[in-house]
């Protein structure tokens, strides 16, 4: 007998409790800075990665149902990512699973049509295939992403919709903000803010490394991690990623009892695509875990 899910509340009052404890304290540890340079640059790098986790968790339809709430939450930029709305727009088309890593149909696949790499020369191919490595992905994805992040800026200041302009505007203005806060107020250096930036950065790259393979079965493209209790906190739940995807509107404190409740289910709809830790993924410390152009072949079976 399937049980009845329980309505998910109109507020979810332990997010919203997150999110502001998370703003509180990026507040506390910009305090602290000038009294523990050393601590608190990776304690930041953390507290921007639980930031990039529940921005996630706001795009999907939490803490409120009210979407522009939501949206004002999760607006202010402090891991000087993509526009709020930009990355909304993008993630959201990345629900379509049918495609899944498709190159230039899923905004988040790290693969590349056969067309595109023959174009690439020799330095950007070996950094796509570095890119394929754990280590890779946390030195270069961040940087990736930021250099992606200004051309597509230039773009769309300079070509874009009236919308796309205005995100844009903002999210310069926001950063410009941000990084005055951080240098002009509290005396951190801009340097290390952004080591911390790319620390956060890289420990979501890490979380999303192999959430997707190639497989023929959608479903069979997605990872679950299961992982320990640190990692399920800081990525709320989204390593648990497989039942993430099946339930997009789940709230993330109810994604692992999903899992365990109907684990069996899960690992035969994805085909046993399955960590039990992100430690397993030490193999693909420099060793790529697929090749970069699609379709790539598998590190396992293609199930």
């Amino acid at each position: 007998m399937k049980l009845q899910e329980t309505p998910v509340p109109s507020v979810e009052w332990l997010t919203l409790a997150i999110l502001a404890g998370n703003y509180l304290a990026w507040f506390g540890l910009l305090s602290l800075y000038q009294y523990y340079p050393l601590a608190s640059v990776p304690l930041l790098g953390l507290c921007l990665a639980m930031h990039l986790s529940l921005q996630h968790e706001l795009i999907h339809g939490h803490p409120t149902r009210i979407t522009w709430f939501n949206d004002l939450l999760g607006t202010p930029p402090i891991s000087l990512v993509y526009p709020y709305a930009e990355y909304k727009r993008s993630h959201l088309e990345h629900h379509k699973d049918e495609q899944l890593t498709t190159p230039g149909v899923d905004p988040e696949s790290f693969f590349h049509t056969r067309e595109h790499w023959n174009r690439m020369g020799p330095l950007s191919k070996a950094l796509w295939w570095a890119n394929m490595t754990l280590l890779g992905r946390l030195l270069i994805n961040p940087v990736r992403s930021a250099v992606n992040m200004a051309v597509l800026c230039v773009r769309q200041l300079l070509g874009g919709t009236p919308v796309q302009r205005l995100n844009w505007t903002g999210h310069i203005l926001g950063v410009s903000a941000i990084l005055w806060l951080v240098h002009s107020v509290f005396s951190v250096p801009i340097w290390a803010y952004l080591v911390a930036a790319h620390m956060g950065h890289a420990l979501i790259s890490m979380r999303s490394f192999y959430e997707h393979r190639v497989a023929n079965d959608p479903m069979k493209r997605i990872v679950v991690v299961e992982s320990c209790r640190f990692f399920q906190i800081l990525f709320l739940n989204n390593n648990f990623h497989a039942v993430h995807h099946r339930h997009p509107g789940m709230p993330w404190y109810r994604l692992k009892a999903k899992f365990l409740r109907e684990r069996d289910d899960t690992l035969e709809r994805n085909g046993g695509f399955y960590f039990s830790g992100y430690l397993e993924w030490l193999r693909f410390l420099v060793r790529p875990v697929a090749p970069p152009v699609y379709p790539a072949l598998l590190t396992g079976p293609d199930t």
